[in-house]
């Protein structure tokens, strides 16, 4: 007795999520490197850009410290122990849809220039989730 298997072809089509909130995806080109001043002159420019590199910076903390908004690991990834509480806030702000004004654009700003050596990684290809 012989078993024979039908041969199925299945086509699926994955259709993209709509764009809610990406993380820090800015790219210019394949061959660009962004240096410090490049993501320095980007954040002072670009209010999405502090918003998105803050989001990408917490995506970068583990899931025990994005629940518990501290910084636990010593990785070198994500807000630091200082910072975990205030970046922690602003990143769920910033992903609940809202955006930052007056004082917290400020504060918001200077934190992510505080991070622009991650913020490069990342806009270099580095990696975003823990």
């Amino acid at each position: 007795m012989t078993l024979r298997r039908k041969s199925l072809t299945m086509v699926f089509e994955i259709e993209k999520p709509p764009l809610t909130w990406s993380p820090w995806v800015i790219k210019m080109s394949d061959t660009h490197t962004w240096t410090e001043n490049d993501i320095l002159k980007l954040l002072d420019e670009n209010a999405v850009a502090v918003e998105r590199g803050l989001g990408a910076i917490f995506k970068r903390h583990t899931k025990t410290e994005q629940r518990t908004d501290d910084a636990r690991v010593f990785n070198s990834l994500g807000f630091s122990a200082f910072d975990a509480k205030r970046g922690s806030y602003y990143a769920r702000w910033i992903m609940s849809g809202r955006h930052f004004s007056g004082n917290h654009a400020e504060k918001a700003l200077a934190l992510a220039k505080k991070y622009r050596k991650q913020l490069m990684d990342i806009a270099n290809g580095g990696v975003i989730g823990a």
